[in-house]
């Protein structure tokens, strides 16, 4: 004769609500542990072990302190063609069972012995609900800001031949420096050892042109290309241009004056303050008399692009870049320009 064990669970969820004039934290959720439970006490054949209690520590495990209910799903005595009983336990939506949502539990015995608590195998059905949500708590305060400090590191111990140091921490008293008992941690960007002399460098070239009104500039502009000059010849020949930019002339306005021209110089620099080597003298502004030239009082902004020093038996020198973009109006140029930007492309 087959033996069979059933124990219907009874499982409570507690809810205590505390009210005061501030906020309170989230409501815990409630959780279910499921273990195999040996032949013993609890159980004479072995079963399972269900715990169910509020997670009080919101950290998703139920600790042993956190168990508040706990059950047993035992086996039956051997018998002819026995079947085991079987706990089912899934999330539980928000809905009429569970209004926070929750955990369903689904107990029966594996009537087909395959391992599965199918629906037609459910004996009894019982849920672990959450409770509801507490009221949102105050805003904690702001958390305190990282600094970073990059300093140059002369040549010593930690680098040989000198370098960057870098020191990193928190800003625990917030006055935006790094001191030196906020430091929690500093590393070093070394230079290498110096290499070989390098043949002398190659001067670098700009030409700037006319651009009639096309795809690269609507209403016609200057077409700014640079390069180095590989055969030394003082001509920035169309194989040597490294980049090119534009810089376009805006739209006419509507109903008003016309707009005046941006113009640009590109001169030769000797040798002296400005550039130790020479180079180009790089002039900017507005053709405020529509004259076609840039006049002495019409210039707003000079930058240079120097050459580089001469070196012995190297590799050739770095190229120095000219980017000319479009400025909108704003801080720099209340009614709009152009943004010159130069430097060595390493």
């Amino acid at each position: 004769m087959i033996k069979f064990s059933y124990l219907f669970l009874f499982i409570t969820s507690g809810l205590i609500i505390s009210c005061s004039s501030s906020n309170g934290s989230d409501g815990n959720s409630s959780l279910v542990s499921v273990t195999t439970e040996a032949p013993g006490a609890n159980c004479t054949y072995g079963g399972q072990k269900i715990e169910t209690g509020i997670d009080d520590n919101a950290d998703g495990i139920l600790d042993t302190t956190e168990v508040d209910n706990t059950t047993y799903v035992c086996n039956g005595t051997d018998g002819t063609n026995t079947s085991s009983p079987l706990v089912s336990v899934t999330t539980e939506a928000p809905g009429t069972n569970c209004t926070y949502g929750g955990q369903k539990i689904e107990t029966g015995i594996d009537d087909n012995a395959d391992g599965i608590l199918d629906a037609t195998e459910v004996d009894n059905t019982t849920y672990v609900c959450n409770g509801t949500d507490g009221t949102d708590g105050n805003d904690g305060n702001d958390g305190l800001t990282s600094l970073v400090s990059v300093t140059t590191e002369a040549p010593d111990t930690n680098c040989t031949y000198g370098g960057q140091k870098i020191e990193t921490g928190i800003d625990d008293n917030a006055d935006g420096i790094l001191d030196a008992t906020e430091v929690d941690n500093t590393t070093y960007v070394c230079n290498g050892t110096d290499g070989t002399d390098g043949n002398d460098g190659l001067n670098s070239l700009v030409s700037v042109t006319t651009e009639a009104s096309g795809t690269n500039c609507a209403f016609g502009g200057q077409k700014i290309e640079t390069g180095i000059d590989d055969n030394a010849d003082g001509i920035l020949d169309a194989t040597e241009v490294d980049n090119t930019s534009y810089v376009c002339n805006g739209t006419d306005g509507i109903d008003g004056n016309d707009g005046l021209t941006s113009l640009v110089s590109v001169t030769t620099e000797a040798p002296g303050t400005n550039c130790t080597y020479g180079g180009q003298k790089i002039e900017t502004g507005i053709d405020d008399n529509a004259d076609g030239i840039l006049d002495a009082t019409e210039v707003d902004n000079t930058s240079y692009v120097c050459n580089g020093t001469d070196g012995t038996d190297g590799n050739d020198g770095l190229t120095s870049l000219v980017s000319v973009t479009t400025e909108a109006w704003g801080t720099n140029c209340t009614y709009g320009g152009q943004k010159i930007e130069t430097g060595i492309d390493r």
